[in-house]
């Protein structure tokens, strides 16, 4: 099994607001591109629905063919690449918060 764990102070947590222009992962500095692969995020739509993509295309919200929907309460955990090729939109006429905890590898 693979484990996880907080990074911590201001680098483990971020805030987004998520709107109509393409949004992404702000990562922490412990994610060199040697060690981007050891890293996770776990993410938490707070208020109001997003659309992302992980495939580098970006997403809208008039076209859910160009990604995936997220409601309010969802939680998205992606790893490795997926970080930096993470692309957020906001589904509706109403901005999203995101919550995005970041986390590494120990084992």
């Amino acid at each position: 099994m693979i484990e996880y764990r907080a990074i911590a102070g201001a680098d483990g947590q971020e805030d987004l607001a998520v709107s109509t222009s393409v949004v992404t992962l702000t990562l922490p500095a412990a994610f060199s591109a040697n060690t981007i692969v050891q890293g996770r995020a776990m993410i938490q739509v707070r208020t109001a629905s997003i659309v992302f993509s992980l495939n580098g295309v970006d997403p809208t919200a008039a076209d859910a063919s160009t990604g995936h929907t997220l409601a309010v309460g969802d939680v998205l955990s992606i790893s490795g690449s997926e970080l930096a090729a993470l692309k957020m939109i906001r589904a509706t006429g109403t901005n999203a918060a995101v919550n995005v905890r970041y986390e590494r590898r120990v084992n």
